[in-house]
């Protein structure tokens, strides 16, 4: 079933999937594969990396792409910019091994997750996917 308008809001602790066409639709959530409770990031994973940043989970992002694979289009809202955002590591991560999926982004755009209940986020998107969300050059804007 293709679904014509979807939302990925990500963040480092969890990513929330959302059909955006109807109100009051109801998220699919994915978190990192933590069962001992002690990644507390999705950014931390086993092993010792002697000062530098610890590689990102591709499985984890695989499944974000599984869940997104029907979308007509594709709307990401996250935090943060450059390598510190999972927005960001999504994107390439759509971009390198998913390239279909990655052609339907028509947006991502830096927002405050924590500071947004759902209804906001959900709004939020409806008005990127109305056209108020990009200028007139198709440049996302940052939110908060």
């Amino acid at each position: 079933m293709t679904h014509p308008h979807m939302l990925v809001v990500i963040d480092h602790h969890e990513t929330r999937v959302y059909t955006t066409e109807f109100t009051g639709t109801q998220p699919t959530a994915l978190r990192p594969y933590d069962p001992r409770g002690e990644l507390h990031h999705l950014h931390h994973t086993a092993g010792h990396f002697q000062g530098q940043r610890a590689p990102e989970d591709p499985q984890y992002y695989a499944g974000i792409a599984a869940l997104v694979r029907d979308a007509g289009a594709l709307v990401i809202f996250g935090n943060g910019k450059g390598t510190s955002s999972a927005m960001v590591h999504l994107v390439r991560y759509l971009t390198k091994h998913h390239v279909e999926t990655a052609d339907r982004i028509v947006g991502a755009v830096v927002v405050d997750v924590e500071a947004l209940t759902e209804n906001q986020l959900l709004a939020e998107a409806r008005d990127f996917y109305a056209g108020e969300g990009t200028g007139d050059d198709g440049d996302t804007k940052e939110r908060s």
